[in-house]
């Protein structure tokens, strides 16, 4: 009988050590994959040696065999089998699990975002809101030993490839992200006549082109997400249009207006860096007046004025 609990109760500093080692290692995937924080953690730790110490005053005050009964399976449980069968369990589990954590880092507003894994399409139903400025999400997920490869879908920004490891996990901030390109597509002062029920012509790249139709009170159109048209560009617009000697003041306002409250592309799809796009402005009779043919760049906001064809 002594010899059993001698071996049961040896080693105890590396018993100790192993046994911080676990609860430390547990701890910190706990918090870091669950967003568990020190706090909770605590209170959580502070439960099980409760519940330890309950254990082990309901035990004193059993029969002997009943005390004897919970020794032996505490000291079975922290035995270096018991250890390193602990230790197993504990990395298998927490090496099939990992997470991704998107963070606002300070840009405002309501962002869609959507995890999926890489050579699938994504699940719609999975979709999580980022509530800016400091708004948070985490995505947990299945992973192997060896990582697996997932992109993040995130309104108004281009698709992010994320190698995912276990036990790390990934953290990616908004800040991080490129962002979608947003072209401001302005018609020519030449043309203000020619807006009403006129549309543009657009191309992307070899896909097949599709229309626009404009409004009276509209001379541009943003293509991408919806984006705020920067104080330069404007400084720029009301410049070009002080050139044009032959117009009256009031019309170049009213023009101004026209190019600064855009319409908004619903029907294409977003852009992306180094497509070429082709637009046109075609009159209601079918003529095509203005046209521009470009590259679009890297920068977040572009300014595209079309470029009168001529007779």
């Amino acid at each position: 009988m002594n010899s059993h609990v001698d071996a049961q109760t040896g080693n105890l500093p590396l018993r100790v050590v192993l046994l911080a080692m676990l609860l430390f290692s547990v701890n910190a995937w706990t918090g870091r994959h669950l967003g568990i924080d020190l706090r909770e953690i605590a209170v959580v730790n502070t439960l099980l040696v409760f519940f330890y110490i309950s254990i082990g005053v309901l035990a004193k005050e059993k029969e002997e065999p009943f005390r004897e009964s919970v020794r032996q399976a505490f000291s079975r449980a922290l035995t270096l089998p018991g250890l390193l069968a602990l230790y197993i369990i504990v990395i298998a589990l927490t090496s099939c699990i990992s997470s991704v954590t998107i963070l606002a880092a300070g840009v405002p507003g309501s962002i869609s975002t959507l995890l999926s894994v890489e050579g699938d399409l994504p699940d719609e139903r999975d979709r999580k809101q980022l509530q800016g400025p400091d708004g948070k999400v985490r995505y947990w997920t299945l992973t192997s030993p060896f990582g697996s490869s997932f992109y993040l879908l995130a309104d108004g920004y281009l698709r992010k490839p994320i190698q995912l490891l276990p036990w790390i996990g990934a953290t990616i901030r908004v800040s991080e992200l490129q962002r979608l390109p947003s072209i401001l597509v302005r018609i020519p002062y030449q043309q203000h006549g020619s807006l009403q029920d006129s549309e543009l012509l657009i191309r992307v790249g070899a896909n097949e082109p599709y229309r626009v139709k404009l409004a009276k009170n509209r001379a541009s159109l943003l293509l991408g997400p919806d984006t705020f048209i920067p104080q330069s560009s404007k400084q720029n617009f009301r410049s070009e249009l002080r050139t044009l000697a032959n117009a009256p003041e009031s019309l170049r306002e009213v023009f101004f207006r026209n190019w600064i409250e855009p319409l908004r592309d619903e029907s294409g799809s977003m852009l992306e860096p180094g497509q070429q796009v082709q637009v046109s402005f075609v009159t209601t009779v079918g003529k095509e007046v203005a046209q521009k043919t470009f590259t679009v760049g890297k920068s977040a906001f572009q300014d595209v004025l079309l470029i009168n064809t001529g007779d």
